[in-house]
């Protein structure tokens, strides 16, 4: 995750994604805007990293992306 360990430095890093990135990670718009999509806050990544099955992410970055 970008060299980041803690939750606050993921959620503070995904604050200087481009426009452009956060749309190819398909983040909402946010409301009344055609092209700003907003980024996920702290509560968000704390949710979805504590749920995530660690030995599965384990496995996929030790697997090279063949179809990248």
């Amino acid at each position: 995750m970008a060299s980041r360990r803690e939750i606050a430095e993921i959620a503070r890093f995904a604050t200087f994604l481009t426009q452009r990135q956060r749309y190819r990670l398909t983040l909402p718009r946010k409301k009344g805007t055609q092209r700003f999509y907003k980024v996920p806050g702290y509560a968000v990544f704390y949710q979805v990293l504590s749920r995530m099955d660690l030995e599965a992410l384990a496995t996929l970055q030790d697997t090279p992306l063949r179809n990248a």
